[in-house]
């Protein structure tokens, strides 16, 4: 009975380093990413949806939190953090005028007809 209970400790002590590595990982990309530039704009995901598709891999690693991470360290930096709706069409428009395209699946780059912008 003792050999499980050292094996079962071990295997939790395991979990415990591997999550503090993943958390140590956030917070150097996290960090990385608000030093980087000024303006950081997310896609809001859907990580449910994605969990059922790829089951655990999704849920232990850092998806989710990376965001709020990334939130709080932008704008301790001084920058604008901005998060984008999953739903939200963000292809095809026009940075320079905000003019709506219609894109193929293959086409992603333009030249916008209304300014003329490549």
């Amino acid at each position: 009975m003792i050999a499980g209970i050292n094996q079962n400790h071990a295997l939790q002590k395991i979990h415990g380093q591997i999550s503090n590595q993943r958390l140590a990982f956030a917070h150097e990309l996290s960090n990385t990413i608000a030093k980087a530039t000024d303006i950081v704009v997310f896609e809001d995901l859907n990580l449910k949806g994605m969990q059922q598709w790829n089951g655990r891999m999704v849920g232990d690693n850092v998806m989710g939190l990376l965001p709020n991470l990334v939130r709080y360290k932008v704008k301790r930096e001084g920058g604008i953090f901005h998060q984008i709706g999953r739903f939200e069409k963000s292809t095809g428009i026009c940075s320079e005028c905000g003019h709506h395209h219609k894109l193929t699946l293959k086409g992603r780059r333009f030249a916008c007809i209304a300014c003329k912008k490549n």
